[in-house]
């Protein structure tokens, strides 16, 4: 039988009734309603900042620049700066290079003097460089053209801020200089009269001396007939061909006035 009173039974306690949950499409359009409302503002699109587009190419550059700008920087040491920029300071390890036009009446302020002076350290250059080769300076000559007028090695460019009236002494040290070389003794030497050239050199120098006397072909060929003996530069020896040049020779020195 089965007792009707419920003494004996033992009652465990329930658990909260669950409250109702919104669904998923309940909450999607309590956000629309909200957004509706003003209560909800919609999120805006946050663009990111675009960084400036730069190139470089060398050493010791510095590029500053802000978004939205493109820059390119090619060679050594240079400083560009583009954009809104509020402050920048540029340090230097080195020092600046301060260099002095010449003087109106100085050597290097006169086109003439200065390009024979050029000229001459070129010359001694190539025939010291012919002679030594790769282990050559080309350096050392300026330093001793330094010293030579009083200056530091370092200093030799301080010549050309000298008045011109020392350019002739400038000129002559140079050209003992060249003077002094095994290719300019050579030089020296091929001028003077009783200097034998090779025939294909006597050629060279017939050219161009011609050239310079503006004869033509008729009035060169009476005077070779006249000094040598033949009209023909094949019919005549070595030492008839010498003395040939030679006389072309002393005839420019007539035309230019100058003497032996």
């Amino acid at each position: 039988m089965t007792d009707k009173n419920n003494d004996n039974v033992i009652n465990f306690p329930r658990g909260k009734q669950p409250q109702n949950v919104p669904s998923s499409s309940e909450n999607f359009l309590d956000a629309i309603k909200q957004i509706k409302d003003g209560s909800i503002a919609p999120k805006k699109n946050v663009k990111k900042r675009a960084s400036p587009s730069q190139k470089i190419e060398g050493d010791k550059n510095i590029q500053v620049g802000s978004a939205h700008l493109q820059q390119s920087i090619k060679g050594h040491s240079n400083v560009q700066v583009g954009g809104s920029v509020s402050s920048l300071t540029v340090h230097s390890g080195s020092k600046a290079t301060i260099n002095l036009a010449p003087a109106v009446g100085s050597i290097g302020a006169n086109p003439s003097f200065r390009f024979r002076i050029e000229e001459l350290v070129k010359e001694i250059n190539d025939y010291r460089y012919q002679r030594l080769g790769n282990t050559f300076n080309f350096r050392a000559l300026y330093g001793e053209l330094g010293k030579a007028f009083g200056f530091k090695p370092s200093e030799w460019k301080k010549i050309w801020l000298c008045d011109e009236s020392l350019a002739p002494e400038v000129i002559k040290w140079l050209e003992g200089k060249r003077d002094n070389t095994i290719q300019g003794r050579i030089k020296k030497a091929t001028k003077g009269e009783g200097y034998k050239h090779s025939r294909g050199h006597l050629f060279r120098i017939e050219s161009d001396y011609l050239k310079q006397l503006g004869w033509d072909e008729k009035i060169t060929r009476d005077r070779r007939k006249l000094i040598t003996g033949a009209a023909s530069r094949k019919d005549i020896t070595d030492v008839e061909f010498q003395n040939w040049v030679g006389y072309l020779r002393r005839e420019l020195n007539k035309m230019y006035g100058e003497t032996e």
